[in-house]
């Protein structure tokens, strides 16, 4: 038997994705694994309110359109927070502004492995490196 990716638990991951089934997929996978999933937030104003409360966020999983509006600057408030997060999309690397195309993006349909093996990657390097967005990550 394989073992799965893990992260550690408690980890807290904002969830940003509004389509329902793939939102409550993706929180189920985390919580079985032991992370605690922030959200999910469907709306952009609601998951920056989360991200400007304070709260602890310890990683993030965004899609970059939410109900039509672009997530990019939720994604400029995660940097500036120094909050590590990926992309999961059906969006193109084309349409990814230059300031981020270090994160990885990850392509819809989400594997629960990956997001786990890229969660957990930046998870690791993130204390070590001066900005986790010089990790390297894996993509399918």
């Amino acid at each position: 038997m394989v073992e799965r990716p893990k992260l550690p638990a408690g980890l807290k991951v904002l969830v940003v994705e509004d389509e329902y089934l793939i939102a409550a997929n993706l929180c189920k996978e985390l919580s079985e694994r032991g992370v605690a999933p922030v959200g999910p937030f469907g709306c952009l104003g609601r998951a920056l309110e989360e991200v400007e409360s304070g709260r602890t966020i310890d990683a993030a999983i965004l899609d970059i359109n939410i109900g039509g509006r672009s997530a990019y600057p939720l994604a400029d408030r995660l940097v500036a927070f120094g909050i590590p997060f990926v992309f999961g999309t059906g969006y193109d690397n084309w349409t990814i502004p230059e300031r981020f195309l270090a994160i990885t993006r990850l392509e819809k349909p989400l594997d629960p492995d990956t997001i786990i093996t890229n969660l957990a990657t930046l998870h690791r390097c993130q204390p070590a490196a001066e900005s986790w967005m010089s990790c390297k990550l894996s993509s399918p």
